[in-house]
């Protein structure tokens, strides 16, 4: 019997502590770093630095509110925020929205909604894994070497993978900009 809540213990840890904390760290550096650009270069500034990182966010909850059949009221991927310091109305500071319905007596649906707010984290990751597979395929190989026995990562394989496929020098720049891009834009699960 100790075993049994020794190994649910560990399995619900794994499923869901690294994940919830991975997803806080994430999300915590990524409203750090929009505060920053706010502060230094003003309101659109994390719009013009992360707008692909908001496109994806975005999406992200729009495929799952749709995979958990939510009605779509609206769905913007992509706006500026605007400050209203003239007048007592609010603030509209989101930089993306998808507005959506779901029934509150279908367990689905109401499941639906944990997974259509995490959305993000996910979706972030899968581009940035298909940019990695697209720029620089020896990153995804080492990328999966690693995960791929977590238990012993194969170090070795990992880095030979990773030194032995050749990638062009505008290819790494350019995963280095899109990369940036989505982590700017898309890792924060406030919105």
């Amino acid at each position: 019997m100790d075993n049994l809540i020794k190994n649910n213990g560990i399995v619900l840890l794994v499923i869901i502590g690294l994940p919830g904390l991975f997803a806080w760290l994430l999300t915590i550096i990524n409203r750090q770093t929009k505060a920053n650009l706010v502060n230094h270069y003003g309101i659109n500034s994390q719009v013009y630095c992360g707008f692909l990182g908001i496109i994806i966010h975005e999406l992200s909850h729009l495929i799952l509110a749709l995979i958990f059949r939510h009605g779509i009221q609206s769905v913007r991927l992509l706006k500026r925020p605007h400050l209203h310091p003239e007048d007592e109305s609010a603030d509209d500071l989101a930089l993306g929205y998808v507005n959506h319905t779901w029934n509150r007596h279908s367990r689905y649906q109401v499941i639906g909604n944990l997974f259509i707010g995490v959305a993000p984290i996910f979706g972030c990751t899968a581009a940035l894994l298909g940019l990695d597979w697209l720029l620089a395929p020896g990153l995804f190989q080492a990328i999966f070497k690693l995960a791929d026995t977590p238990e012993q990562p194969q170090w070795a394989a990992s880095f030979h993978s990773l030194t032995s496929t050749p990638t062009s020098w505008w290819q790494l720049l350019m995963l280095l900009f899109l990369t940036l891009v989505i982590v700017i834009g898309g890792f924060d699960l406030r919105e």
